[in-house]
C-alpha cells in the first residue's frame, strides 16, 4: 500500500487535498469516490519527494522542501505511540493511526511508508533508519535495542522522558535568545534610520552654511553617506562573508576549529559546554539504562552531542573503555570535561550505578544552565540599554556640536 496526495472538490464544489492510502491511484481515486469526494490529480507521494515530472515537466514543491519534524512533534509522537504501544495495539495500527492524525505532512509520509515496510516484515528499527531527518541514531538504537529484549514499550517510556527534556532545554535556550536578538533587531533598525534619514537632512542643513563641521559631525556624516550611497558595497560583503564562513565549516578543519571557538567565548562558551555536556550524560545514562553496552552507548552519544572537540575525546574515551580501561581517566586527562562530571562518572563505575549518576549529572548541569540563562538574560537588558543610549548620544552631540558653534559657522 503507498500514499497518494490528491487534488479533489466535495459535493458542496469546495476544494480539498490530502493524502489517502491506496494499492494503486485507480484505487485512490474509487476510495475517494465512495466518500463523495471527486479527485482532480492523484500523485504518489514519498517522504522527502519535492519534485515531481520528468524531463524540463517538473515542479518544485518550496513548503515541502524547509518542511521537517520539530522537536515538539517528534515527542508527541513517542509519547501516543508508547501510550498505544503500553495498551497492546499492534505496531502497524499504531502507526496508522499516529499517521492519519498528524498534521505534518512529511512525519504522516514517513509514517506510512515504516508502517507498510513493518507489514512485509522489517522491524521497526529498520524501517525508521531510512528516515534520517526524524529519527536520529539515539532514536533508532534506542528502539532496536527494544525490539530484541521484549522491553520496547519501556524504551519508548524513555525515548518520551528524553525528547521531553530536550524539547525543555531548546525551548529555554529560544526564549533566551528570543530577547537579545529582537533588541539587536530594533538597535540595528534605530541606527539606521539615523543613519539613512536623520543625518542626511542634517548634513542638508549644515551644508548651506558653508562651513568646517567638527571632526565627530563629519565622521557621523562620512557613515551616513556611504550607507547612503555604497549600500551595496556592505551587502555585498556581508553575502561573501556568510558564504565563505558557510563554506568553511563545511571544511572538517573549519567545522572543528568552529566548534573549539564556541566552547572559548567567554561568558556563552562554558554554556555550551554545559548544554553538549548534559546532553551526553542524558544520552549515555538512557542508552544504558535501555541495555545498550557501553562501547556502542559511547558511539551514539559521540554523534549528539553537537560538538566536535567533545565528540573527539568521547572517541578516545571509547578507545580507552575498549582496550579495558575506565571511563572517567580519559575524561579528566582531556580537559574538555568538567570535574564534577568526571568524579561522577567516577563514582558511578566504582558502586555501579553509572546510569543514575549520569542521569544525576545531566541534571545537574541543565539547572546550571538555566541559572545562567537567566543572569545572561538579565544582564543583557542593561548592555543593550547603555549601548543603544550611548550611540544615540554621540549623533545627538555630533549634531549639537556645531549647532553651538553655529554663530561662528555662520561667519
Amino acid at each position: 500500500m503507498a500514499a497518494f496526495e490528491y487534488k479533489a472538490f466535495d459535493a458542496k464544489g469546495k476544494t480539498i487535498k490530502g493524502i489517502i492510502d491506496a494499492d494503486n491511484p485507480k484505487m485512490a481515486r474509487a476510495q475517494l469516490k465512495r466518500q463523495n469526494i471527486f479527485a482532480t490529480e492523484v500523485k504518489e507521494q514519498k517522504s522527502g519527494q519535492v519534485v515531481q515530472g520528468k524531463g524540463l515537466n517538473f515542479e518544485i514543491d518550496i513548503g515541502k522542501v524547509f518542511q521537517r519534524v520539530s522537536i515538539n512533534e517528534l515527542t508527541e509522537f513517542t509519547s501516543q505511540l508508547e501510550t498505544l504501544f503500553r495498551t497492546n495495539v499492534d505496531i502497524a495500527e499504531a502507526l496508522q493511526i499516529l499517521g492519519e492524525q498528524t498534521d505534518n505532512e512529511m512525519l504522516r509520509l514517513a509514517l506510512v511508508e515504516i508502517r507498510d515496510e513493518v507489514r512485509q516484515g522489517k522491524s521497526l528499527s529498520s524501517a525508521m533508519r531510512a528516515h534520517p531527518k526524524i529519527f536520529n541514531d539515539l532514536y533508532i538504537s534506542l528502539v532496536e535495542v527494544g525490539q530484541e529484549s521484549g522491553n520496547l514499550d519501556q524504551v519508548l517510556a524513555r525515548l518520551r522522558d528524553y525528547t521531553q527534556k530536550v524539547q525543555a532545554i531548546r525551548q529555554k535556550l529560544t526564549s533566551a535568545l528570543a530577547y537579545p536578538i529582537l533588541m539587536g533587531g530594533i538597535s540595528i533598525s534605530v541606527v539606521l534610520a539615523l543613519f539613512i534619514f536623520v543625518i542626511p537632512r542634517i548634513k542638508e542643513t549644515f551644508d548651506s552654511f558653508g562651513a568646517t563641521l567638527p571632526l565627530l559631525t563629519r565622521f557621523f556624516i562620512g557613515i551616513s553617506d556611504f550607507i547612503v550611497y555604497r549600500w551595496y558595497i556592505p551587502f555585498v560583503a556581508v553575502i561573501a562573508a556568510i558564504y565563505g564562513f558557510r563554506q568553511w565549516l563545511q571544511t572538517k578543519a573549519g567545522s572543528y576549529q568552529f566548534d573549539r571557538i564556541k566552547l572559548s567565548i567567554p561568558i556563552v562558551g562554558p554554556m555550551f559546554r554545559m548544554v553538549s555536556i548534559s546532553r551526553f550524560a542524558r544520552t549515555l545514562s538512557t542508552l544504558m539504562k535501555s541495555g545498550v553496552p557501553m562501547t556502542s552507548a559511547l558511539e551514539t552519544a559521540k554523534g549528539v552531542i553537537g560538538n566536535k572537540v567533545l565528540a573527539e575525546v568521547i572517541q578516545q574515551a571509547q578507545d580507552s573503555v575498549l582496550k579495558g580501561k575506565n571511563l572517567a581517566e580519559p575524561l579528566s586527562q582531556s580537559g574538555e570535561f568538567p570535574p564534577l562530571m568526571v568524579r561522577m562518572i567516577g563514582i558511578g563505575e566504582r558502586t555501579g550505578e553509572m546510569e543514575q549518576m549520569l542521569l544525576e549529572a545531566s541534571e545537574t548541569y541543565d539547572q546550571r544552565v538555566d541559572s545562567k540563562i537567566s543572569a545572561l538574560t538579565s544582564l543583557l537588558e542593561p548592555i543593550f540599554i547603555v549601548v543603544l543610549g550611548g550611540f544615540v548620544g554621540l549623533v545627538a552631540l555630533a549634531i549639537l556640536l556645531p549647532m553651538l558653534n553655529i554663530s561662528s559657522i555662520i561667519k
